[in-house]
């Protein structure tokens, strides 16, 4: 049988050496990586290194086919390739692959091939996930079985029992790797039960220490240092309770190092049964369960260690009362020929069929079972199996779920099957007197105390001071009877305190009311911690509450994943008195603080949603205001732009008319004085003065003209800036034209030619000011577009009941992707420092206001048409 530590009973550590075994093995085997193409060879059997010639330093850790390649004098050898296709099929497959016989050249000694036959089969060795980890390679040498064919009749028997031998080998590997596995399997549960044992031993161990420390830590800070009352019992039971837990893992401890020494002396079983097991009537009739004691006398004595058969009557019956609620439990000794036969049976919640198989297993526990309490190490009927395989006799037992269960203990008559150096010829006896009751019935007790105690709220008046309203209300949940006890006396000082049993109380008494915090250990029945904590914070009502998880498992792994839970905390037994209630004040105040955040966060979504509101319908005003005020702007910046303008060209035109009237009069003057010198002195003057006066007269004349020049220009600039845009009036169509032709006149040179077609009316009824500008603005991004050279064609005339005015360029165009934006304030397509992105923006402004319109359509050709069209007031 397998001992701690995966060991097996009688074998030594070399007496496992699996790769010893394998090496040792009489069959041809060869271990390779699933490294295709190379397939590494890792491991192989004596016998493969002496069937082919070869040494383990000389193949292993190289390639398969590196070492053994076809014969090279045989170019009909296809034993490579073939063994190569059937590894890549194992691969692939994941499989086992038998070969055909394959005729594969073997290097003998001497360096020459030797012709041999084979019986090939490749087998993956899988992982846990299904990956090949390694092929085991396994041939069987036929050449002779071969050979035998071929030399006729006379070997055809020894070819039989050849093959006989290959189909046992066969099936001798199959069976070693039946094994092996079988091995491995156990290995592993045994690990998982390891697992499963130091985990539930650590809170057998930390539960008790939490309760022997706890009250201990808080009798050394009083000033009487003294422990008294329910205080003392309760460090007394859980004190037993470690006795009992450690003896019962020492006595594990010499069953497996064997120097557990029993004493085997005839008794009278029946006396000794029965006084064992009435030591329990007091607690069953508490309990309000029938018990029936049938241990009549048996007829001869029973050779059997009185100490520990002690062991086995407590571990059974006590047993049984934890798991039985209502009905019996009956403890029976009978004789059966051979042996005597002890039966404990009772009513109780039973045991699923599928858990039958390992209720003696060391450390396992059956998960979800109901009973008086969640605690236990999973070692109790171990050690009931393990004492009674020492008495020589066996243990068995039946359940039905519902219905109840049965253990059965056979121990044999006689002394033959027990060693010889453990028998004693003392005096039979019956069961020595207890001098108190035992751990198993102290604890039992408690189990049915805790049972008959209903969940309830405690409170004190708190011993520190806080704000008003500060005082929370706590629920602790713990299986264990004692702990609710030892945490109700610490916290109900300074909280409202409520206990419950299990994790199923604790969620229904949250739900009904929502406490401030929830301590919760983490193994209790019906529900545990993890569970509970899930429940809290699926719950609207509760998903918000502080949970702190208590449980045994150390280390900061542990604490990790307690926190990963989703707890808030996580405290590990044994734990001090001042850290439980440090943590408990710490998050009931980060709780205060978290509901009144929450508070103001509500507060403050309502307020937000509200100004949200507010702002939704309020937002296509703001957007039609926004809208409003740009195109304000734009006509701002044209008001602006033209007042300034205004005001520059009156005051340029009133200084520069003055000065020009007076040239002009002058000159006008100069003019009739040389015309009556030029009669007075006609025909008198020599002919070099006479040529003089000629060009003098001639020089006034040009004057006279380019000072008429000048003043048309004026004329023109004061029609072009008139300021009257508060009223409409009749203004000649052509003149507007030509005067933005003469203001732009330096833009325009000689390589720009411009085509006017004017049709009727040339007098039209609209805002003077305003339609110079547009007029102005479509000429100038006309030029703009078709610089340095090009073509620019005005047409004005009646177009559909409307007056159009259309501007025509030859230039680049528009892309039609911008042309719905190029009324925007403010966009533009000219560089940097070129354009303000307004003239087109207060064109279609003047369009509205003379209630019309603006487009840009494509030219024919290239280059863009610009059309203004609005319909007129009055046309002269």
């Amino acid at each position: 049988m397998l001992q701690a530590g995966g060991k097996v009973s009688g074998l030594s550590d070399e007496d496992l050496d699996f790769r010893l075994l394998f090496e040792a093995s009489p069959d041809v085997l060869l271990v390779l990586l699933p490294d295709a193409p190379r397939y590494t060879m890792v491991a192989a059997t004596e016998a493969r290194h002496a069937a082919t010639h070869t040494t383990r330093e000389a193949t292993l850790g190289r390639g398969l086919f590196e070492i053994f390649s076809d014969n090279p004098e045989d170019a009909a050898a296809t034993g490579t390739n073939n063994l190569r296709a059937s590894l890549d099929r194992v691969l692939a497959t994941c499989t086992a692959d038998t070969m055909a016989v394959q005729k594969y050249d073997i290097r003998g000694p001497d360096g020459s091939f030797q012709s041999k036959y084979w019986s090939p089969k490749n087998i993956p060795v899988l992982s846990a996930g299904g990956e090949v980890r390694f092929i085991l390679h396994r041939v069987e040498d036929v050449t002779d079985l071969v050979q035998a064919s071929e030399l006729g009749q006379e070997l055809r028997d020894r070819t039989r029992q050849m093959e006989r031998e290959v189909i046992t080998r066969s099936r001798e590997l199959s069976e070693a790797n039946k094994s092996l596995r079988d091995a491995n399997l156990k290995l592993g549960e045994l690990d998982s039960a390891k697992t499963a044992f130091f985990s539930n031993v650590s809170h057998e161990f930390r539960t008790p220490l939490t309760l022997i420390l706890g009250p201990l830590e808080q009798a050394l800070g009083r000033a009487e240092h003294r422990l008294e009352g329910e205080e003392l019992a309760a460090v007394h039971r859980n004190a037993l309770r470690l006795l009992r837990l450690v003896n019962s893992l020492l006595d594990f401890s010499r069953i497996e190092s064997g120097g557990l020494a029993l004493s085997f002396a005839p008794v009278d079983l029946s006396t000794l049964t029965a006084g064992l097991a009435g030591a329990f009537q007091s607690l069953f009739d508490e309990a309000g369960l029938k018990f029936i004691v049938d241990c009549p006398p048996l007829p001869e004595p029973v050779y059997v260690d009185a100490a520990q058969w002690e062991k086995v009557v407590m571990n059974l019956v006590s047993n049984a009362f934890k798991f039985t609620f209502e009905g019996e439990i009956a403890v029976s000794l009978s004789w059966h020929d051979d042996h005597a036969e002890l039966r404990v049976r009772d009513t109780g919640t039973g045991i699923p069929a599928s858990e039958l198989p390992r209720i003696f297993e060391r450390f396992h526990r059956v998960a979800g079972s109901r009973g008086r309490s969640f605690e236990g190490s999973g070692i109790g009927l171990a050690l009931v199996d393990e004492l009674v395989r020492l008495h020589g006799g066996k243990v068995r037992v039946a359940s039905e779920v519902g219905h109840g269960t049965s253990f059965v203990v056979e121990v044999p008559a006689g002394s033959e099957h027990l060693p010889k150096a453990s028998l004693t010829t003392a005096t039979p006896f019956s069961r020595r007197p207890p001098a108190a009751p035992s751990a198993q019935i102290l604890e039992a007790k408690h189990w049915l105390e805790a049972a008959s105690s209903k969940p309830r709220a405690t409170s004190a008046r708190p011993l520190t001071p806080g704000p008003a309203g500060a005082r929370g209300r706590l629920i602790v949940a713990d299986d264990n009877a004692d702990m609710r006890e030892y945490l109700t006396r610490l916290l109900a000082p300074y909280w409202e305190v409520e206990v419950v049993p299990d994790g199923k109380a604790a969620l229904a008494a949250a739900l009904e009311n929502p406490p401030d915090l929830v301590l919760s250990d983490v193994m209790m029945p019906e529900m545990d911690g993890v569970s509970l904590l899930d429940a809290l914070r699926a719950d609207e009502r509760t998903k918000t509450v502080p949970v702190i998880l208590v449980s045994a498992r150390a280390g900061e792994e542990a604490r990790l994943a307690g926190l990963e839970t989703g707890a808030d905390d996580y405290l590990v037994k044994p734990f001090a008195a001042r850290e439980v209630l440090s943590r408990v004040r710490t998050h009931l105040d980060m709780a205060r603080v978290r509901r009144a955040a929450a508070a103001a966060a509500e507060e403050l979504a309502e307020t937000r949603a509200a100004l949200m509101s507010e702002l939704e319908l309020k937002h296509d005003a703001l957007q039609q205001a926004y809208e409003e005020l740009k195109r304000t702007q734009a006509q701002l910046v044209h008001a602006a732009k033209m007042a300034s303008l205004g005001e520059l060209v009156a005051g340029v035109a009133h200084e520069i008319n003055n000065p020009l009237a007076f040239a002009l009069g002058h000159l006008g003057t100069a003019e009739k004085c040389l015309a009556t010198v030029d009669a007075a002195l006609a025909g008198s003057l020599p002919e070099a003065p006479a040529a003089a006066f000629e060009r003098a007269r001639d020089r006034l004349s040009e004057m006279h003209l380019g000072l008429s020049r000048i003043r048309e220009l004026v004329l023109k600039l004061r029609t072009f800036s008139r300021l009257d845009e508060g009223e409409r009036k009749l203004v000649s169509v052509r003149d507007s034209v030509e005067s933005v032709l003469t203001i732009l006149a330096h833009r325009l040179g000689e390589r720009i030619n411009v085509t006017c077609r004017f049709e009727e009316p040339d007098v039209i009824d609209c805002f003077a000011g305003p339609f110079n500008q547009a007029v102005m603005n479509l000429v100038t991004n006309a030029i703009d577009a078709v610089e340095p050279s090009g073509d620019i064609t005005i047409s004005t005339g009646m177009r559909g009941g409307a007056f159009e005015l259309e501007v025509a360029d030859t230039g680049t165009g528009i892309p039609d992707g911008l042309r719905d934006r190029v009324f925007e304030p403010f966009f533009t397509t000219k560089p940097v420092g070129q354009g303000t992105g307004l003239g087109l923006s207060i064109t279609h402004a003047i369009a509205e206001q003379h209630g019309g319109s603006v487009e840009l359509l494509p030219r024919e050709g290239g280059g863009t048409r610009a059309i203004l069209r609005f319909p007129l007031g009055a046309s002269g």
